[in-house]
């Protein structure tokens, strides 16, 4: 899995940090009835998968070793940190706008402008790391926050908990709701913190 970090993430150009990440709640979602996504398929527009995002880890390891080990993972995706805090065991990253220019792709932390957007068209990186099939439809840029909780299950065992909201834009504007993560990301930071940690989880839920 490191292999296979290692090859999205120098494609993941680092372009300014200026602003903090918001956590988008789950009540922000909509979900479509099957009628709903049938007739969006006739039309030749975007299918997704919205709903339940999290991701849950149990390693039979003490709370701050597992907490020390979710900070560098988090950091080895090269998306800065906006928050970490031990005591109540949250690391949340700086809320990110993903977008492609020129066929790279960049990954900001402001408010991306129509001119670096407007030939962009990043379904093949959702697609990668989302429930998301596109159809007709372009996919302009998204608005990403991740969230890491953890917590004490007991003294020998850690629940950590990975929250990944994708929320993608359209050139007509948003396409209304959010696309579930299909855990590639999650992975990442799970299977990084295997090597530092040198346990595997003892129980795993998605």
């Amino acid at each position: 899995m490191r292999k296979l970090a290692l090859i999205i993430l120098p494609i993941l150009i680092l372009a300014g940090c200026t602003q903090k990440s918001v956590y988008i709640p789950k009540s922000y979602r909509v979900k479509e009835t099957p009628d709903e996504e049938k007739e969006k398929e006739k039309r030749g527009a975007a299918i997704v998968t919205a709903g339940e995002t999290e991701n849950k880890t149990n390693f039979s390891v003490p709370l701050d070793k597992v907490f020390a080990a979710a900070l560098e993972s988090v950091q080895f995706l090269q998306w800065p940190v906006a928050f970490a805090e031990q005591q109540d065991g949250t690391i949340r990253l700086q809320e990110a706008y993903v977008y492609e220019k020129n066929g790279k792709l960049f990954r900001t932390y402001t408010w991306p402008s129509s001119s670096d957007t407007k030939s962009s068209n990043i379904n093949y990186y959702l697609e990668k790391v989302g429930k998301y099939s596109p159809g007709s439809s372009v996919t302009h840029f998204t608005q990403e926050n991740l969230k890491v909780t953890v917590k004490k299950v007991s003294d020998t065992t850690t629940e950590v908990k990975i929250d990944y909201y994708i929320h993608p834009y359209a050139f007509e504007g948003t396409i209304g709701y959010e696309v579930m993560s299909n855990g590639y990301i999650e992975a990442i930071i799970i299977d990084h913190m295997k090597d530092i940690l040198g346990a595997k989880p003892i129980a795993m839920e998605k």
